[in-house]
């Protein structure tokens, strides 16, 4: 890996994962009711939106036209996601780095790999950390121990997404060069991840809601049919159009949420979470495909 490609992965890697790690921080400390554990993830999101707001500086007009108009670093909900949600759960969230995402620029600016190298080692040990924490969470809700209105699999789902971003950042930092079942490990991680995406609206919308409960428990179907398709050379065109209509879904969750039409305890950011998260996995997706 040469250094271009090095400084490009790991903006890349911290432009997506860091809000991430950010949000699931915030989705902690509103579900949990034992206040230590929120001010450990209160800390968290400042951490992380400290090191995003950083990786934003470096990154304006050094970054590809195509990774910013992806929706992957924030979409057009995502400002209003973090104010009402904020307003909702009485739960401060800085959106001054938010602000300055969506006034990104494209172009080659020179970047100093030192500078990258640097937040590179620092988030690799908070994202250790963090793991950490979210793993202890869950030991203590599966031993009756404290109690969260988060499902153990959400909990158990977001460790998982934080070891995929250490794993990445870690391969990045060591330059290593990508094997060529990546894609295919990608997608079947982020298929894993758009199934318990479909189940945590399925379980988090009013039972009234039954078409949409029933149309979510059918993407949930639909991405365990293709993570168990053994046709491997279909997997990725599956993946695309599958993912394509669940992102579509998720837009509609939202509008309907914040329009107050859907009923449900869904919080508006975690909706738009989860179409970001569809966004990178059709970039992984398309880019593999056009190859």
């Amino acid at each position: 890996m040469n250094n271009k490609d090095y400084t490009r992965l790991s903006i890349e890697l911290h432009l997506f994962f860091d809000r991430i790690m950010k949000e699931h921080s915030l989705f902690i400390e509103a579900s949990a009711v034992d206040n230590e554990i929120k001010n450990i993830a209160n800390n968290f999101k400042n951490i992380f939106d400290d090191i995003l707001n950083k990786i934003v500086d470096l990154s304006d007009n050094g970054i590809t036209n195509n990774y910013l108009k992806a929706n992957i670093i924030v979409t057009d909900n995502t400002l209003a996601a973090e104010e009402i949600t904020s307003t909702l759960t009485n739960i401060n969230i800085l959106k001054n780095t938010t602000i300055k995402e969506l006034q990104l620029k494209s172009g080659s600016k020179n970047i100093n790999i030192n500078d990258i190298a640097k937040i590179n080692e620092q988030t690799l040990l908070i994202v250790e950390d963090l793991i950490k924490f979210k793993q202890n969470i869950l030991d203590k809700v599966l031993k009756g121990e404290t109690y969260t209105f988060s499902y153990p699999l959400l909990i158990d789902h977001m460790i998982e997404e934080a070891k995929m971003y250490h794993d990445l950042l870690l391969k990045v930092q060591n330059k290593e060069t990508v094997l060529s079942n990546f894609v295919f490990e990608q997608d079947m991680f982020w298929n894993t991840i758009m199934k318990e995406h479909a189940m945590f609206l399925r379980g988090l919308l009013d039972p009234t809601e039954q078409k949409l409960i029933n149309e979510a428990n059918n993407y949930a179907i639909i991405y365990n049919n293709i993570i168990n398709n053994t046709d491997l050379s279909k997997l990725t065109s599956e993946s695309i159009i599958r993912t394509d209509m669940f992102k579509k879904f998720n837009e509609e969750i939202y509008k309907g949420i914040t329009d107050n039409k859907i009923k449900s305890i869904i919080l508006p950011l975690l909706v738009d979470h989860m179409t970001r998260e569809a966004n990178y996995f059709l970039k992984i997706l398309n880019n593999y495909n056009s190859l």
